[in-house]
């Protein structure tokens, strides 16, 4: 694992959000990070399996690992999702139209 991606700070914070999936009985697992930046996470216990590890990991996992400075992309296996999709539930939390 090098990179220019502060290690210490990425894993303190793959354990931030691993601890509250606890609460659900699952959890992430750090697995790589490139040279270039591209972060490697696996869902763990019921994370695995849960249907809704899709929009945890583009709305809660990734979005919280981006903030990580040099981190340039997150892979979660298992919980990818097309910009369209992605779009649509975001919007799904817009403010009604006055």
């Amino acid at each position: 694992m090098s990179s220019n991606v502060d290690h210490a700070k990425l894993q303190a914070r793959v354990r931030q959000v691993s601890r509250a999936m606890g609460y659900h009985g699952g959890g992430l697992r750090l697995e790589d990070v490139s040279a270039e930046g591209h972060v490697k996470l696996r869902f763990v216990g019921m994370c695995s399996g849960c249907p809704t590890r899709v929009l945890c990991g583009a709305h809660t996992v990734t979005p919280a690992v981006l903030q990580i400075d040099g981190v340039q992309c997150v892979d979660l296996p298992g919980a990818r999702i097309s910009d369209e999709a992605r779009a649509r539930f975001a919007s799904a939390f817009d403010p009604p139209a006055a």
